[in-house]
C-alpha cells in the first residue's frame, strides 16, 4: 500500500471514530433525556393526584377510593407520556349533570393534567431562554449580539408554546369517554351535551342497553325499557302537559328491571302536590323496545371507536361505570373471568340491587381479582396490582 493509500484509510478510520463517538453521545444524550423526562413525567403525576384527590369537589366516597387506589396518578401519567385513557360510562343518562361527582372530577382531571403540562412547558422556555425572556443576561442593552439572541429567544419561545399548546389538545384527544344510554328522549339530550362540551375530549354517545355478558344471543336483539315519556324534561323534570316540575327521582327511571319501578310508584300519591291533581306514576312510563349489548360488546366497540388502528387490541379500559338502575348486579354477575375486556377500575350502583344479588356481584368481582369497597349507593372495585 503507497503512503497516499495509507493517508486516506487513516483519515477514513479517524472519520469513522469520531461518527461513533457522536453516536455514543446521542444516545447518551436521549437516554438523559428519557430519564429527565420520565422523572418529570412522575413527578407532574404525583401532583396531579395531591391537585384532584384533595378538592371538596371530590369528598364523594367513591372518588376518595378511586385516589387511594392510584387512579389520578395512574390516568395522569397515561396522558403525560401521550397514550390514550378510556372511561365508559354505562347508564349516562344525559350526562355532565350538577349532580354527578363522578364527571366533575374526570373533567377537573383533565384541566389538572393540561395545566401542569403547560406550567412545565413554560419553565423549561425559561430554561432555555437564559433565565427568562428580557433578561439583559450580562450582554448589555446596546450589544447587537444581544439584540439577536433576544430575537431569536423569542421565536424559540414562540414555537415551544406552539409545541406545548398542539400537545396540550392531544391530551385532551388521547382520553376517549364513551357515553352509554338506552332511553331516546336521554339519548337526545346527551347527544346536544356532547357537542356542547366537545373541546373537553373525545367524547363519544352510544344508544343502546347493557346486558350481561351471560345472556344468550344479548347482542342486536331488542328489550322492553321503561322510562318517562318525553314530556319530561329529562334534567328539570318539568312536565310540558301540565306546567308542573315533577319529582326530580322521576328523571332518573331508566330501566330494564320492573321491580325499580314499583319501588317508586308511589312518587305522586305520597305528595298532595301531585295527588291532588289526579297524577298517576304509570300514566308517565312508558315501555320503548331497546337495542340491547353485552357488556363485553360494548366495551369492545368503544375501544374499537377509540383506537387510531381500529383493532380494539391496544386499548383497555381504564374506568368503566355502570348505573343501570336496578340490573347492574345481574351486569356484575354475568362478566366472565376470562373476558379480554376486564376495566382496571369499576364502580356499580348497587342501591337498586336485592341484599343477596350485592354480595353474590361482589364476591364474584372479588374471584376475578378486584379489590372491593361498598358504599351506600355504589360498589367500587380496583383490579389487585393498580394501588
Amino acid at each position: 500500500m503507497n503512503h497516499k493509500a495509507r493517508k486516506i484509510v487513516a483519515f477514513l478510520t479517524f472519520l469513522i471514530g469520531i461518527m461513533t463517538l457522536v453516536a455514543i453521545f446521542d444516545r447518551e444524550t436521549e437516554s438523559i433525556t428519557a430519564a429527565t423526562s420520565a422523572s418529570s413525567v412522575k413527578a407532574a403525576s404525583k401532583k396531579a393526584h395531591v391537585m384532584v384527590c384533595q378538592g371538596d369537589t371530590l369528598s364523594r366516597p367513591e372518588w376518595i377510593d378511586l385516589c387511594a387506589g392510584g387512579f389520578v396518578k395512574k390516568i395522569a401519567q397515561n396522558l403525560l407520556e401521550g397514550k390514550d385513557v378510556n372511561v365508559i360510562q354505562i347508564g349516562a343518562h344525559v350526562g355532565f349533570e350538577e349532580n354527578d361527582p363522578l364527571a366533575k372530577g374526570l373533567a377537573r382531571l383533565l384541566d389538572v393534567v393540561t395545566t401542569l403540562h403547560n406550567n412545565d412547558n413554560d419553565n423549561k422556555n425559561d430554561d432555555n431562554n437564559g433565565n427568562g425572556i428580557g433578561k439583559d443576561n450580562g450582554k448589555g442593552a446596546d450589544n447587537d449580539n444581544g439584540h439577536e439572541s433576544h430575537s431569536t429567544d423569542l421565536l424559540n419561545s414562540d414555537t415551544n408554546k406552539d409545541k406545548s399548546s398542539k400537545f396540550s389538545a392531544q391530551i385532551r384527544k388521547n382520553f376517549h369517554w364513551t357515553f352509554v344510554e338506552p332511553s331516546p328522549p336521554n339519548f337526545k339530550r346527551l347527544e346536544e351535551n356532547l357537542r356542547s362540551h366537545s373541546t373537553m375530549c373525545d367524547m363519544k354517545g352510544i344508544n343502546a342497553g347493557i346486558v350481561p355478558d351471560s345472556m344468550k344471543e344479548a347482542d342486536a336483539t331488542e328489550m322492553i325499557f321503561y322510562s318517562v315519556k318525553d314530556t319530561v324534561d329529562p334534567v328539570t323534570g318539568y312536565d310540558s302537559l301540565t306546567g308542573l316540575t315533577l319529582p326530580h327521582l322521576i328523571t332518573q327511571l331508566s330501566t330494564f328491571d320492573k321491580d325499580t319501578l314499583r319501588k317508586k310508584e308511589d312518587m305522586f300519591s305520597t305528595r298532595p302536590k301531585y295527588r291532588d291533581k289526579g297524577l298517576k306514576f304509570y300514566d308517565y312510563i312508558v315501555e320503548t323496545p331497546v337495542v340491547t349489548k353485552s357488556l363485553s360488546s360494548v366495551i369492545k366497540e368503544s375501544l374499537q371507536l377509540n383506537d387510531k388502528k381500529d383493532s380494539g387490541t391496544d386499548m383497555k379500559a381504564h374506568l368503566v361505570l355502570i348505573d343501570t338502575e336496578g340490573f347492574d348486579c345481574k351486569i356484575i354477575k354475568g362478566i366472565s373471568p376470562s373476558s379480554k375486556f376486564l376495566p382496571e377500575f369499576l364502580i356499580f350502583e348497587n342501591m337498586n340491587c336485592k341484599k343477596e344479588e350485592i354480595s353474590e356481584a361482589e364476591v364474584h368481582l372479588i374471584k376475578m381479582g378486584y379489590q372491593i369497597f361498598h358504599h351506600v349507593e355504589n360498589t367500587v372495585a380496583i383490579k389487585s396490582g393498580e394501588q
